[in-house]
């Protein structure tokens, strides 16, 4: 580990070039000292030419270019296992950030503490007077297993205090090294989205914390790669609450989420049948459905595993996650 780099801001992109100037441009007016940190960004076999714009217009960032895309999760570890900072910022591609963003991230690291990260206010985009997140509490109760605080409320100072939370969103946040070393990196059979509350609860149960942070703010453009109901963005919500929810919750969250998702499932056979004997015929209904079967069939797929992880019958062996 290089000890003069006190940060490692990790990005991970697919075919999101566009996103990526506004958001470096944005690191680079950051009034966190310059040879502090240093950014990777991780593309995932983008075919949208980010590795040229890249060495042509920020010549000081790392690249990695894995050879295909491996969602999220598996990029982001890629990342972590070639950052040399202390500290670990993943960010995401589609955001900009608060010229103090990192200054106040890294002011609630305290050595000795057992502070896995700290959470940003993120803010959306294109309305920055709305919350898209505020950190994340989990519920024991209700059919989804965890709530982004503040989501799409209107910020009048409602999250402004400095406090413990249950969990962060792999939009932005700053992690410990240390927490990683002990916990492990994102569980890469996620792909993306509820990676980060899995990694959340493993802290947890390690004792780790997480702190809200209302000073460090970031806009975030929301489902800018995976674009918020597409077939890709509703495949892995709805595989991924399932995993979620059979690797880390109760009986009643397990019921409220299978619940959930057959009633979607139900309903999307109920428009593809009206779909089917309609004339003429609007929009690719039966799209929902393959979507449920894919969700399904890549659930079992992954449940023996999920199951022994549960169960705890095999501990994953430790192993060298940095470089």
């Amino acid at each position: 580990m290089d000890t003069s780099i006190k940060v490692s801001i990790v990005i991970v992109t697919w075919n999101g070039r566009h996103f990526l100037g506004p958001c470096l441009d944005s690191l680079q007016a950051l009034d966190y000292p310059k040879d502090q940190f240093e950014i990777i960004v991780v593309d995932n076999n983008s075919s949208d030419d980010t590795i040229l714009f890249l060495q042509q217009h920020y010549p000081f960032v790392r690249i990695i270019n894995n050879e295909k895309n491996y969602y999220f999760a598996k990029a982001s570890n890629v990342g972590i296992r070639e950052a040399r900072g202390h500290f670990i910022a993943l960010l995401n591609n589609d955001t900009v950030v608060d010229k103090s963003w990192l200054s106040e991230l890294t002011e609630n690291m305290k050595d000795g503490q057992r502070i896995g990260g700290v959470v940003p206010k993120t803010l959306f985009l294109h309305n920055p007077s709305r919350i898209n997140s505020a950190g994340v509490i989990f519920q024991r109760r209700g059919a989804w297993p965890l709530i982004e605080r503040g989501y799409n409320e209107e910020d009048v100072g409602q999250y402004n205090k400095l406090e413990l939370v249950q969990g962060f969103s792999g939009v932005s946040v700053l992690l410990s090294r240390d927490m990683l070393k002990d916990v492990g990196l994102f569980d890469e059979s996620f792909g993306m989205y509820f990676e980060d509350s899995d990694l959340s609860l493993r802290a947890h149960r390690r004792g780790w914390s997480f702190w809200y942070n209302p000073r460090a703010l970031v806009y975030h453009v929301h489902s800018g790669t995976s674009k918020e109901g597409s077939p890709m963005f509703k495949f892995f919500v709805r595989r991924n609450h399932l995993l979620f929810v059979t690797k880390n919750c109760g009986p009643i969250l397990i019921f409220l989420g299978w619940s959930l998702f057959l009633k979607t499932f139900a309903l999307d056979c109920v428009r593809y049948c009206k779909w089917l004997f309609s004339f003429p015929k609007h929009g690719p209904a039966h799209t929902d459905v393959r979507t449920n079967c894919k969700v399904l069939v890549s659930y079992l797929i992954h449940t023996p595993r999920i199951i022994v992880e549960r169960l705890g019958i095999v501990r994953k062996p430790r192993y060298q996650i940095f470089k």
